[in-house]
């Protein structure tokens, strides 16, 4: 339905309680000690959608099986998704869906930061990742849904498929990397086939 507030700039809500579900539009948008309320197995708590930063601490999802939706149909869109100390709470499984959910197949990037103190209950193991605080609903295995990094309590547990490397900066396809490749450069290569002939014209490379 896409309600939410629009052409929002950084929005802060305290201890406010949501019923339905919520669409984000802000640049940033900081949820503290916030309580979401959804009856319908339809539909979640919320969709991060336009929101590029978004920031729960404290905060209950009471759901029916699916309860924050990390996805955009804008290119180029990016969200970045930190959760702390939230309770995530489903009334009854949904099959395939875990607590969050995310899909990047149109969108930019997303990134999930979840603490250790982050509980959900109640919830379907994910379709795709079979855990049920997170789900990369569509897979990773290609381009369009290789744009998704999930950190669970310190630990990065889904991250990027990379073709390649130069010094510290990993590249997701290998047309990329050749063209930032320099003069005097390392570049590795990780495992996988290609299909397109592609060349270097620098002195000093290393392969």
């Amino acid at each position: 339905h896409y309600k939410g507030l629009q052409h929002a700039g950084d929005m802060v809500y305290n201890n406010c309680t949501f019923n339905g579900q919520v669409f984000l539009y802000g640049e940033s948008e900081t949820f503290n000690g916030c309580t979401f309320n959804q009856e319908n197995s339809a539909y979640y708590n919320v969709w991060t959608y336009g929101a590029k930063e978004v920031a729960f601490n404290g905060c209950t999802f009471n759901s029916a099986g699916k309860s924050v939706l990390i996805y955009s149909d804008q290119p180029g869109q990016v969200n970045d998704v930190k959760v702390v100390n939230c309770q995530l709470n489903a009334s009854n499984k949904v099959a395939g869906k875990a607590a969050f959910e995310m899909d990047s197949s149109i969108q930019s990037d997303i990134t999930l930061t979840i603490d250790a103190a982050t509980t959900a209950t109640g919830f379907d193991n994910g379709n795709v990742s079979g855990n049920s605080l997170w789900n990369n609903k569509k897979g990773n295995d290609d381009d369009a849904n290789n744009d998704i990094t999930v950190v669970v309590a310190g630990e990065t547990v889904l991250e990027p498929i990379y073709e390649a490397q130069i010094e510290d900066k990993k590249f997701r396809n290998l047309e990329d990397a050749f063209a930032a490749v320099t003069d005097n450069t390392t570049l590795i290569i990780f495992e996988g086939e290609y299909d397109n002939a592609l060349s270097i014209n620098k002195s000093n490379v290393t392969v």
